[in-house]
This record gives C-alpha cells, structure tokens and sequence, in this order.
C-alpha cells in the first residue's frame, strides 16, 4: 500500500486542512523519517485525532522498514513514534516492527521499541513474533557478539516474561553455537522459571563444552555457570555426555563444573 492510499489517512468527516497525512506521506517517501516522527509528535489533539490508526500504524511500519536503507535514521524515528502512537499501537504491528528490525540487524532500534511501549501492549504482542524476535538478535552474534550479547540481555529483561520456552531454547542453542558466552549468561539469568525444551538445553550444553577446544578457561566459567542456573532441567543422558566431551578434552575443571545427577 502506498503512502497515498486515502483510506489509510484521515477518519471519516476529517478535513484536508485538518488532516496532515499530506505532507507526512511527502515527508516519507522521501525517507524523512525523523522529521516525520517530529511532525507526528507535534500534531494538535484535532489533527492526531483525524488519522486513522491503521495509517498511524503502516508509517510505523514503514519507518521500520526503513532500517534496511538508513539503520540510525529508523530507530530515532522508530523510538519516537512508539511513544507518539502509545495506545493507538497494536500487539500484532509492533511484534512485525521488531521482527523487521531484527531481522535487520538494527539492534538499537529493537531496544527503543521495548524500552518504551506500555507494559500492557508487551503481553498483547503474539508470541511468535517474540520468539522471531530473539532468535535474530541471537543470530546477530555472527556479526557482532558483544552487540548481539547486549540486545538479548535487554530483550529478555524487557519481553522475557512473555518470550515462550521453544523461543528460549532456540535462542539458546544459537547463542551457544556461536560460543556467544555473555550471551547465554544474560538469556539463562531469565530462563529457569520457562519450559524449555529438555533436547535444546542438553544441546546448548554441548555447544558450550566443544569451545573448551578454543578457549578452555571461558567455556569452563560458561559451563559452570550454565549447570548452577539450568542442570536440574536437563536430562542424565546430556549431563553425561558433556562431562564425557570435556573429560576427553582434558578439561576436568570443565568436566566437575557438570552439575546434576546421572541417569
């Protein structure tokens, strides 16, 4: 749909003159997203109140979408109109807008997002969204492992309660497939109260245990901490072959770091 679509803009009975998606759909298709997040923030009540929100939502939308052209242009845009759209915003269209900013990479803007809607909107957001959420800024660690690191710690502090136990336990294994150790401790800090998947934390331990090959003394800290937080939800059978693959190593402060009994 284009920015010209006259029935995404003003309500019904609205003026020309009281309606200003005119010159906000120049402004955005121009790619002024910060000048039209400042517009939109400086609307008088008639004129706000003149805009459908369906149209409010697809700017927002768009400004997202805009990450992919201009990353810091789009999460100052993004991380104002949140706060301009407040209950106006749906559940659905902001887990769209942070499933496209992660999937672009534009971690701050995620972070914008989640800081600053209304804690009632988070547990309006569907869960997959969420779960697509995580699992990408858990994928950025390819690129940038500190960067990704930050964004999940706060993801999680932000949505945890809201992320499902399969969302966690994919994150988690890509997380750990990575050997992205800060981000493992920040997503298992939030993880002991989810369901998660018994298979995805016997193979997150595992991922964790094959970089005692690259750096031993971090994996055993990582190994260590992962056991304290998690162990008692893991199965005897990947407890055991973790301490087995460290053993072999010759990592036996990894291999004593293995919490648990054994089946």
């Amino acid at each position: 749909m284009g920015f010209g679509s006259p029935h995404l803009q003003a309500k019904g009975g609205a003026t020309h003159m009281a309606n200003p998606a005119p010159v906000l759909n120049a402004l955005a298709s121009d790619g002024q997203w910060g000048e039209v997040a400042r517009r939109l923030s400086t609307l008088s009540p008639d004129q706000y109140e003149a805009l459908n929100s369906a149209y409010l939502e697809f700017l927002l939308e768009e400004a997202a979408a805009y990450s992919s052209v201009n990353p810091s242009v789009s999460a100052e845009a993004v991380g104002r109109m949140v706060v301009v759209l407040g209950s106006r915003l749906s559940g659905e269209v902001t887990g769209r807008v942070l499933e496209t900013l992660s999937a672009s990479g534009n971690l701050r803007a995620v972070e914008k997002v989640v800081c600053r809607i209304r804690e009632s909107l988070k547990a309006e957001i569907p869960g997959e969204r969420l779960d697509a959420t995580l699992l990408n800024l858990a994928v950025y660690s390819q690129t940038d492992t500190l960067a990704s690191a930050t964004a999940v710690t706060v993801f999680v502090i932000q949505m945890g309660a809201h992320v499902s136990g399969h969302g966690f336990g994919q994150a988690l294994d890509t997380l750990s497939g990575y050997g992205n150790f800060d981000g493992v401790r920040g997503l298992t800090d939030y993880m002991a109260r989810k369901d998660i998947p018994a298979f995805s934390l016997d193979n997150s331990m595992l991922n964790l245990v094959n970089f005692s090959q690259v750096d031993k003394k971090a994996a055993t800290r990582a190994v260590r901490d992962f056991s304290r937080k998690l162990s008692r939800l893991m199965t005897g059978a990947g407890l055991y072959q973790a301490r087995q693959v460290l053993s072999g190593f010759g990592d036996l402060a990894g291999a004593r770091a293995c919490g648990g009994s054994f089946a």
